[in-house]
Formats: structure tokens, C-alpha cells, sequence
């Protein structure tokens, strides 16, 4: 069992601004996997979106490039 999301290519998504944001559920839904973004943050130790880059990878690509 894994905290982060690991079902989609991206941890993160991009704003109309170009800046990270975690998936809505409403706008994202595949992306999101039924999620809202509080249990995307809280999933990933509580850190804002800004920590990570927009359309930032699953961590699982890190090492496993698929």
C-alpha cells in the first residue's frame, strides 16, 4: 500500500498558469482517481502542490520508467 498515487502517469497537474496543482476530481477525474485535493495533499505528507512541478511524475517512475 502506497500513500501517493500511483495509478496515473502524474502526481501533479498544471493550472492555467502553468503552475502544479494537485487533480480535481471534478476537472481530472482520471487523474484524480475519485480523490478530492485535500486527500492528494494529505496523501503526500500535507506538502502544497507548489513543492512539486507541474505534471511531476509518479514517484514510481523515479525507478520504474515506464
Amino acid at each position: 500500500m502506497l500513500r501517493f498515487p500511483y495509478g496515473t502517469a502524474f502526481m501533479t497537474v498544471a493550472d492555467v498558469n502553468g503552475f502544479p496543482i494537485y487533480p480535481d476530481r471534478m476537472v481530472n477525474p482520471a487523474e484524480a482517481m475519485g480523490r478530492t485535493t485535500a486527500e492528494f495533499q494529505a496523501a503526500l505528507y500535507d506538502r502544497p502542490a507548489s513543492k512539486f512541478a507541474a505534471f511531476q511524475t509518479s514517484l514510481c517512475n523515479k525507478c520504474h520508467a515506464t
